[in-house]
């Protein structure tokens, strides 16, 4: 009987300390890490900075398909797969916390000294309305770095080519390369350089193409020019500012000018596009005019020789009204309204006989050939 009692408290009390283990301890683990103490959450696509006191001790990561090499620094975010040093938390408990994309890390046991780092940042964030967009500018104390986000790029009254202004902005997605120089090179305040540096290169850009072009540019993705001009300065960003551009898009692209100059100026282009083609298809209607014309003459001039040929001496008359025409005389001779036909309206006078041809006589040696025969 002490032997049952025995096993049942062994198993209660291995039944607690599991429940402690695997429930308890990591429910503390996650509370603790939601507000950076001892362990911190990670979600995906974002980087956290370890440091103790006011010295940078490691860097954490959670990109799929990436992994810090290196250290401080000469930290660089690359592709491959890094060795794992997250908390392990139980998927059953991770899916219930809503970890699926996030990861615990362990920051250290000497808190507050070992900690997240925090800094202040000063970005703008686009944000889409229902009609249209704007740019909202941000100023907040945060403990994480996005590795990609999209930034707007804004340009007032940019000089297109042919002195025509426009406002036009562009999203930018940055990508960060270098953990290590947008957070302790330069404080966090490496925002406003970078959209500067972009600014320099899209206003370079707009100052040598004309509106349509630049209009255009919009349907030819990463091939487009002005994404290659924008995207030029990659290295620069990279060496100076540890970032670089991944993607690049248009948002919206707008005269600056007056509403009425711009009306005229737009509907200017417009007219001289549309002046253009018609030009070019009263070019090929005039040709294609022509190859009818050519080809309705053709036909009844066809016409009117089979009916002069069943006259006597009808295509020589013909062929005389006909060179009388040409140079650019009337003819005497008494004519006959013949119909071609109805192809293209061409109808002619033709100068002919009435009568209809006659059939030539035999010579006397068919007569008396044709005699013998009807006598044997």
């Amino acid at each position: 009987m002490e032997i049952l009692i025995f096993v049942g408290q062994f198993v209660i009390a291995a039944a607690l300390l599991s429940l402690v283990v695997f429930v308890f301890v990591p429910l503390a683990v996650y509370f603790l890490a939601r507000a950076d103490i001892y362990f911190t959450t990670l979600p995906e696509g974002q980087i956290k900075f370890i440091v103790e006191g006011d010295t940078l001790k490691r860097i954490l990561a959670n990109i799929p398909g990436y992994y810090i090499k290196g250290e401080g620094m000469e930290a660089e975010i690359v592709k491959g797969k890094g060795t794992p040093n997250d908390v392990g938390i139980p998927g059953w408990l991770s899916r219930r916390l809503g970890l699926d994309k996030k990861r615990i890390y362990f920051v250290g046991i000497d808190y507050p000294r070992t900690r997240v780092y925090s800094y202040e940042f000063i970005w703008e964030k686009f944000i889409k309305e229902k009609v249209g967009y704007k740019i909202v500018p941000r100023d907040e104390q945060v403990n994480s770095l996005f590795w990609k986000y999209p930034y707007p790029v804004e340009a007032i009254d940019v000089e297109l080519k042919g002195n025509f202004k426009i406002n036009i902005t562009i999203i930018v997605t940055l990508q960060v390369v270098f953990p290590y120089k947008p957070i302790f090179v330069f404080k966090g305040q490496w925002f406003s350089p970078v959209i500067a540096a972009i600014q320099g290169a899209l206003v370079s850009y707009c100052g040598t193409v004309d509106f349509e072009t630049l209009r255009s540019q919009d349907k030819e993705g990463n091939d487009a020019d002005l994404v290659k001009k924008v995207t030029s300065i990659n290295n620069s960003l990279r060496e100076n500012y540890g970032v670089e551009i991944s993607q690049v898009n248009f948002v919206e692209l707008e005269p600056s000018a007056s509403q009425a100059d711009v009306t005229k100026a737009l509907q200017a282009i417009e007219i001289a596009r549309l002046n253009k083609e018609a030009k070019i298809k009263d070019a090929e209607g005039d040709q294609q005019a022509a190859l009818l014309r050519r080809t309705g003459e053709a036909e009844g001039l066809k016409k009117l020789l089979e009916v002069a040929d069943k006259y006597e001496g009808g295509v020589d008359l013909l062929k005389t009204d006909l060179a009388t025409r040409n140079l650019g005389q009337e003819s005497e001779i008494s004519t006959l309204v013949i119909n071609s036909g109805g192809q293209t309206g061409v109808t002619t006078l033709l100068p002919i006989s009435t009568e209809p041809k006659k059939k030539k006589k035999g010579t006397e040696k068919e007569k008396e050939k044709k005699k013998d025969d009807v006598s044997t």
